[in-house]
């Protein structure tokens, strides 16, 4: 009888566990909402949204970074909040750099940050130097084809304007300082930037061979892609020959849009990239409807418009 008794309190605490998904394994994250094998999976250091139910995501141990890494399914159209994910993949050997986030072409992240909340996302640097050039990840990868929406808890509400109680998001396309790389802060790895809106939070976003928010590539230049400012507390800084928002490389600016927030768009200080256009191509389509922005270029960059070379395009203010 004690046996039986025993073993169906075992049984009873199994299905409690495995009602509250305390049994799946999440790595170093935290997922609350949605159902392990449906909505996310997790393995070799992956956690793979595989829908578009409502998730929160943190780290178990928000104080210390992760090398795990969040990526979006093919196709997904995933409804994400932050609430404290510290991501920080380090430098290796033998990879082509890979994103802390990503958001392949043909999928979509909406992504919230939660109230006081601090998010951290930091791409993979591949020391392996191929002809002076070393390959990273993004932070939050969001080439051409992918789109990316970035909210505050309380973005679309009506008079709401952010301030330090907003979430707050640092994406860096490197896990350490270098002048070489390909990626972007937030958007394309070796690639052009996708379609890319901030709605709301305090976002610092520094590229390495690419744009803060836009492209990343510098070598072979790509555009900033779609990208359009609606409110928030933005940092961009662009890395070697990339725009603060836009352009990396040659790659024109791309479509920017800025109705609203607080803008601060520094291009590479040292090989003339724009503020807010493109690295050393065109500027784009730039039109600036609302919000403070401040943008700084050097070495024949502009603030606003083209980079080293580049002619300032369409600039609508």
């Amino acid at each position: 009888m004690k046996k039986l008794l025993g073993l169906a309190l075992v049984a009873a605490l199994c299905a409690v566990l495995l009602c509250t998904g305390a049994m799946a394994d999440t790595g170093a994250f935290t997922v609350t909402g949605g159902d392990e094998g449906t909505d996310y999976s997790y393995a070799d250091g992956v956690l793979t949204i595989l829908s578009s139910k409502s998730l929160t995501i943190s780290n178990k141990d928000a104080d210390t970074p992760t090398t795990d890494r969040i990526v979006i399914g093919s196709g997904v159209k995933a409804n994400l909040t932050f609430a404290g994910v510290n991501i920080e993949l380090g430098v290796k050997d033998g990879t082509n750099g890979v994103s802390a986030v990503t958001v392949p072409s043909g999928a979509t992240l909406n992504l919230t940050l939660a109230d006081g909340s601090v998010n951290t996302v930091v791409g993979d640097v591949n020391e392996e130097i191929i002809g002076s050039k070393i390959k990273n990840g993004a932070g939050i990868e969001a080439p051409a084809g992918a789109t990316l929406t970035i909210n505050c808890a309380h973005s679309g509400e009506t008079g709401h304007v952010c301030g330090e109680s907003c979430g707050s998001l640092t994406a860096s396309g490197a896990a350490r300082g270098t002048i070489y790389g390909y990626a972007a802060g937030i958007g394309g790895k070796n690639a052009a930037g996708g379609s890319i809106t901030i709605n709301g939070g305090n976002i610092k976003a520094t590229g390495v061979g690419g744009a803060g928010i836009g492209g990343g590539g510098w070598d072979a230049g790509r555009s900033g892609g779609t990208i359009v400012i609606n409110g928030g507390i933005i940092e961009a800084n662009g890395g070697f020959r990339s725009a603060g928002i836009g352009g990396s490389g040659t790659g024109n600016g791309g479509s920017i849009t800025i109705n609203g927030g607080v803008v601060k768009a520094t291009g590479d200080q040292n090989q003339g990239g724009a503020g807010i256009g493109s690295g050393w191509g065109d500027g784009g389509n730039i039109k600036i409807t609302g919000g403070k922005v401040t943008a700084y270029g050097a070495e024949g960059g502009a603030g606003i418009g083209g980079g080293n070379g580049g002619d300032g395009s369409d600039i609508t203010i």
